[in-house]
């Protein structure tokens, strides 16, 4: 059986105090019904809610748009994001930060977006500027950290080490491999490199077969400059 936990004053809420009784009873329901998960986005189509709280289409899309338009959720598609879930509650280690990040990989991509702060529309009949947009700050760190990753690639390229691999097809991989196993690393760069020494396609130049003769010579010396 699944549990919620509220804080008492959420009753003392200035929010929740200007709230009619069937807005604070669609509050609590969005926050503490069956279908909340770990990342505070799930399906949850009009019908059902209707039922539940026994509202008409008029009430639940007045309710609705009070909710969206205050911050406090986002609609989606039959899809409701928690907009304050990840800042009480955190699935960072363990069994439940790998169930974490496997329920983000089946969510919608406009959701994805919105939780990374990047996407604006989450619901276009709905008055969208009370949905807050990345900062400025943020779009640095981002456009930094896509500069980074460029550069680290592109250096994986041209390395003798890697020159007759696919590295982006690896990457791809390599992310894959991430997400299913839920592993995680201090140094995914570092992580990655060993990932392209350990591949199938990736033969050590130490442990190549070196021919005979005076040819054999010359080959182990540019492996030595090579390593």
């Amino acid at each position: 059986m699944k549990t919620r936990i509220l804080h008492t004053r959420i009753w003392q809420d200035n929010f929740i105090c200007q709230l009619t009784h069937k807005e604070k009873l669609s509050f609590i329901y969005l926050l503490t019904n069956d279908r909340v998960s770990l990342t505070g986005m799930y399906e949850l189509p009009d019908k059902y809610i209707k039922n539940d709280l026994d509202l008409t289409q008029p009430e639940w899309n007045a309710i609705k748009e009070k909710l969206q338009k205050s911050g406090k959720f986002c609609f989606l598609d039959g899809w409701v994001k928690i907009v304050n879930h990840d800042k009480y509650n955190s699935y960072k280690n363990g069994k439940s930060g790998i169930a974490y990040e496997k329920e983000l990989t089946v969510l919608p991509a406009k959701l994805i977006e919105y939780r990374r702060g990047m996407d604006t529309s989450m619901d276009t009949s709905m008055d969208t500027r009370s949905i807050p947009t990345i900062n400025h700050k943020s779009e640095i760190i981002n456009k930094k950290s896509e500069t980074n990753k460029k550069e680290f690639i592109d250096s994986l390229r041209i390395s003798p080490e890697f020159k007759d691999m696919n590295i982006d097809k690896e990457l791809i991989k390599f992310k894959d491999y991430l997400a299913a196993s839920g592993k995680k690393y201090k140094d995914y760069k570092a992580a990655f490199r060993n990932w392209l020494r350990n591949s199938g396609n990736f033969i050590p130049y130490k442990k190549k077969e070196l021919p005979k003769g005076d040819n054999a010579r010359m080959l182990e010396h540019l492996n030595q400059n090579a390593t």
